[in-house]
C-alpha cells in the first residue's frame, strides 16, 4: 500500500508529507490512523505542524489538525510554513517555554495539562496590543506602534519593532528569569520585570536603525541586556 502520509519529527514540530495524488479523504483517514496507532509514541507534547507535498485550503488544514488531536494526546499550537528556519526557531521557543511550564507546575502543583502559553498567529499590527497572564508566543512580528505584554515570558518568531513587556515587577535586586526572545531586534521600547532596556530603543525618526538579528532580553545585575541567544551563557 502506498504511503499517503509520512510523519517526520522536527525539533518541537512535526512535518507531514502528503501524497499529492491521493484524495483528501484518504489522506485524512490515513493521518487519523497513524496518529491513533502512535498515540503512546507521540505522548502529550505541544507541537507545531507543517504540511508539505500538496496545497491545502484553510479548511483542509483545520480538518487535518482535528484528525491529529482527535486521535492523539498532542496539542497542536500552530501551523507553520515549510521554512526550516522558522521551524527551528519554533522548536527552540517551545523547548524554553516548556521548561518554564514544568517549573511552574512543580512550584504550584498545576495540572499536567495546564496551558503553557498564549499563541498569537501572524503579526501584531494596526496599533494592536496583546496582553496575557501566560507566556506569549507570536508566530509573526510585533509591528511599530503595537505592543505585547505578558506576566511571564515573550517569544517572537519574527521581529520586535514595537513594544514588549515581560514579567511583573520583581523585588529589588531579584532576577526572576523572565525574558523576551525575538528573531529580529529593533524595538521602540522593552521592559523586563518592570526594568526598561536602555539600549538603542526609542522613536526612529531621524535615521533607520539596523536590525540586530535574534536577541534575548533579560535582567542581569539589575540591568536589562539584549544578548545573542547563541552566545553560550544565554540560550533559548
Amino acid at each position: 500500500m502506498k504511503n499517503l502520509v509520512t510523519i517526520r519529527l522536527y525539533g518541537g514540530g512535526l512535518r507531514l508529507r502528503l501524497d499529492p495524488n491521493a484524495t483528501f479523504h484518504d489522506i485524512r483517514s490515513e493521518a487519523a490512523r497513524k496518529f491513533s496507532e502512535g498515540r503512546s509514541f507521540f505522548k502529550d507534547a505541544a507541537v507545531a505542524v507543517t504540511f508539505e507535498g500538496r496545497a491545502l485550503s484553510d479548511t483542509e488544514e483545520e480538518l487535518l489538525v482535528d484528525a491529529i488531536t482527535n486521535n492523539s494526546d498532542l496539542d497542536v499550537l500552530c501551523i507553520c510554513s515549510e521554512d526550516p528556519q522558522t521551524m527551528e526557531l519554533f522548536a527552540r521557543a517551545v523547548h524554553r517555554v516548556g521548561e518554564d511550564a514544568k517549573e511552574e507546575e512543580r512550584a504550584h502543583s498545576l495540572p499536567s495539562n495546564a496551558e503553557a502559553f498564549h499563541v498569537h498567529t501572524g503579526d501584531i499590527a494596526d496599533n494592536e496590543v496583546i496582553e496575557s497572564s501566560l507566556s506569549i508566543l507570536v508566530t509573526g512580528s510585533v509591528r511599530a506602534g503595537c505592543a505585547v505584554v505578558s506576566s511571564r515570558n515573550i517569544v517572537i518568531l519574527g521581529g520586535l519593532y514595537g513594544q514588549a513587556s515581560a514579567g511583573e515587577n520583581a523585588a529589588e535586586g531579584e532576577e526572576s528569569g523572565h525574558y523576551i526572545y525575538t528573531g529580529d531586534f529593533m524595538p521602540e521600547k522593552v521592559h523586563v520585570d518592570g526594568i526598561r532596556y536602555r539600549g538603542k530603543t526609542g522613536p526612529r525618526l531621524l535615521f533607520k536603525q539596523k536590525p540586530e538579528g535574534p536577541k534575548i532580553c533579560l535582567v542581569k545585575d539589575g540591568v536589562v541586556i539584549a544578548a545573542d541567544p547563541a552566545g553560550g551563557d544565554v540560550n533559548v
